[in-house]
């Protein structure tokens, strides 16, 4: 097509450029020198018919505006042309009248020759720079393979090369790869090769081969490199999108899939099961994974959670599907299931599995599991009724600690119950419905009232008034522990200033979640409210679980050195219900044991209870750390605790949990009060004419707090 243009075009000038010349008097094929003069302008109209049938026909074929290709067209090359028909027109005029002196035309030719070629790079430089500029908007895609295929086109268009490699990620460390030279290179002179390289490194290779060598200047270098990087950063940008696309469905910690694929593949399953086979969700929740938490860290928790995943992906069968929906709750579909039957075998066999111990950081760890179960479709029809329905069975599969159970419609309410209550505590939190009574602790060798432990009730709105174990558990459940323990510290310690105000030196225990112990500002928050209150920090005393501090977490032994720093006194509660490890007492710098109420109770008639606190007191004893007995409910048990010589008690017997209001009613009537350095005892509630019993022996000297 291009020889049949350039032919018709050369026709057609040649006549127009005739036509002029004999319009101007001139004749063809005479050398006259009006005639050469004349041949000027006819020439010149040859350059002016060219650029402007080439113009036409590509504003023709792009739909550019004719004005705009004439312009492009135009311009340095005319003048170019005009000035070869000059010369030639001198040339034919020297040697018509003087051929010696043609002797002056190769320097002129060299000088117009070096000038074209000159016009004809920068021509090419800006149509290079120019398609670069076209290359980055259609490179502006996110589909790798569709990239691949683009950047090969631009790559032929730009370079007009034999052929071309492009090689993206992964790239194996091993390909030989060089940098584009000037004098081309690697596999031989004929082929030239750059490195695609993003923000994160190398993401491919591009070769160019050509058939014959061809020389490789600066210029054609600095656009290779740019044209790399565009490639570089769209192959960047495809790598980066598709894997944000698979972490919206996987989870970082596992690698399984996470609650947006679950809920994407049981819509599949229930808009197939119409004509294919029935499936079951399994919802997995840990048991005592918190403890884990609590007591290992947060390190000790992932390692758990991985170990955890791959047991269960190990222990389906390939068409299900095993998926970690959040914290330590799994899911597990299953597919092509012959009934309800089927599926609660395969639950039954995930829990013998999970129960079986695991190593954690070089402890074997025995971390159970509840399965709820919910079919499609006796137990719903849509992903968010299944999912909720196997979290009811999974629910109450926990509080009969079955290890797993089918959704059965008669247990929802209960469990919509527990939801609701666990709903309530926020606004209870944020409204400061959650309100204190104290009990108080008594010196058995003063009969004195040193001490007021803090205890947690909710006035719910509907319930009424609920005791700890009504609500603590949804307090743990509601991730709102913190805020929790800061209401109760809050109040406790307001209570405890105002007493101190009046001429009390009694102190204020105060319970103590083990998740508490993973603020880092615990220490920080504890000592502002002591200063806010005017509380010496040796009138408190925090109450810890065995759990929180019978293995060394690091965050653990942080937040007790800086409690015991600031002061303030530490005591393990329900010593010998947990772990009953007894060398926790020298692990950490405490200052109290509190005795379990079931070791206490009927301490006077039961030897073994007898000799299990009689232990207990002589061990805390030797280490330095006074003890409290809790549970207290009749006058033997405080004679006997008196006999074994332990330090405090408090229960029924002494008195009930009482409101502030009443607890400063016992203070008064003590006379703690009004003389807060008298010896006044608090009256025991004891039948009429009932003796104290037997006599405490001498005790140990106890090294007292401030006022205490």
């Amino acid at each position: 097509m291009k020889v049949l243009f350039n032919g018709a075009s050369a026709t057609v000038g040649t006549a127009v450029a005739a036509g002029v010349l004999w319009l101007l008097g001139g004749r063809a094929g005479h050398l006259e020198g009006t005639a050469i003069a004349l041949a000027a302008p006819a020439g010149l109209t040859v350059c002016l018919w060219t650029s402007l049938s080439v113009s036409m026909v590509i504003s023709a074929v792009t739909g550019m505006p004719l004005r705009r290709t004439l312009r492009e067209t135009m311009g340095i090359s005319t003048v170019i042309a005009a000035g070869g028909i000059a010369v030639g027109c001198g040339a034919v005029a020297l040697a018509y009248t003087s051929p010696v002196t043609l002797i002056v035309l190769p320097p002129i030719l060299v000088g117009l020759v070096m000038v074209y070629r000159m016009q004809v790079d920068s021509a090419q430089q800006r149509d290079r720079w120019r398609q670069l500029n076209a290359a980055a908007k259609d490179l502006a895609i996110l589909d790798r393979t569709a990239i691949e295929a683009r950047a090969t086109e631009i790559a032929y268009e730009i370079f007009r090369p034999d052929g071309v490699e492009l090689v993206v990620s992964p790239v194996a460390a091993s390909v030989p790869t060089t940098p584009a030279q000037p004098t081309g290179c690697p596999r031989g002179a004929d082929d030239v090769a750059t490195t695609l390289t993003g923000p994160s490194g190398q993401v491919g290779v591009l070769r160019l081969h050509f058939a014959r060598p061809a020389p490789w200047r600066e210029h054609d270098q600095a656009v290779l490199a740019a044209f790399a990087n565009l490639v570089a950063l769209a192959v960047t940008n495809a790598n980066t999108y598709a894997e944000a696309h698979d972490q919206a469905f996987h989870d970082a910690l596992t690698d399984l899939g996470n609650r947006r694929m679950l809920q994407q593949r049981t819509a599949q399953a229930i808009a197939a099961t119409a004509a294919g086979p029935r499936f079951a969700l399994l919802l997995v929740d840990l048991d005592r994974f918190r403890d884990v938490n609590d007591t290992l860290g947060h390190d000790a928790g992932d390692q758990l959670l991985r170990g955890i995943a791959e047991r269960l992906r190990r222990s389906v069968r390939a068409g299900d599907l095993v998926t970690r929906i959040g914290g330590d709750e799994f899911a597990v579909l299953l597919t092509g299931i012959r009934d309800a039957e089927a599926a609660e075998t395969i639950a039954s066999a995930l829990t013998r599995m999970l129960a079986r111990p695991v190593s954690v950081e070089g402890m074997m760890l025995s971390v159970e599991a509840s399965v709820g179960i919910a079919c499609l479709p006796e137990d719903g029809e849509t992903v968010d009724e299944l999912l909720r329905r196997a979290d009811v069975a999974m629910y109450q599969a926990k509080k009969t600690h079955s290890g797993y159970r089918r959704y059965r419609a008669d247990e929802d309410s209960s469990t919509l119950a527990h939801m609701a209550l666990m709903a309530d505590l926020h606004g209870a939190l944020d409204q400061g419905d959650i309100s204190l009574c104290y009990q108080p602790q008594i010196d058995l060798e003063t009969g004195r009232i040193v001490a007021f432990e803090a205890l947690a009730r909710w006035n719910h709105p509907v319930l009424g008034l609920l005791a700890p174990d009504a609500f603590i558990g949804a307090v743990e459940q509601s991730g709102r522990i913190g805020d929790f323990t800061r209401a109760v510290l809050r109040e406790a310690l307001s209570t405890g200033g105002r007493w101190r105000a009046d001429g009390a030196r009694v102190g204020i225990s105060v319970n103590l979640f083990a998740r508490n112990l993973l603020e880092p500002d615990l220490a920080t928050e504890i000592a502002q409210l002591l200063l806010a209150n005017r509380m010496p920090a040796s009138a408190l005393t925090l109450e810890i679980t065995e759990r929180a501090v019978v293995m060394e977490s690091a965050t653990t032994v942080r937040s007790l050195a800086a409690l015991h720093d600031l002061g303030v006194r530490l005591a393990v509660d329900d010593f010998g219900t947990g772990y009953c490890a007894l060398n926790v007492l020298g692990q950490f710098d405490l200052h109290e044991v509190k005795i379990d109420q079931s070791f206490v109770r009927n301490l006077a008639g039961d030897r073994a209870n007898s000799a299990i606190v009689r232990a207990t007191i002589a061990l805390a004893h030797d280490l330095g750390l006074r003890v409290v007995a809790e549970g207290v409910e009749d006058s033997e048990t405080i004679n006997a605790l008196s006999v074994l010589g332990c330090d405090l008690a408090q229960g029924t017997f002494i008195s009930p949990p009482g409101s502030a209001e009443q607890a400063t009613a016992l203070l008064r009537d003590a006379g703690r009060l009004a003389t807060p350095r008298s010896a006044d005892v608090l009256p025991f509630r004891r039948p009429a004419g009932e003796r104290s019993g037997t006599a405490a022996p001498a005790r140990r000297a106890y090294p007292a707090t401030d006022g205490i």
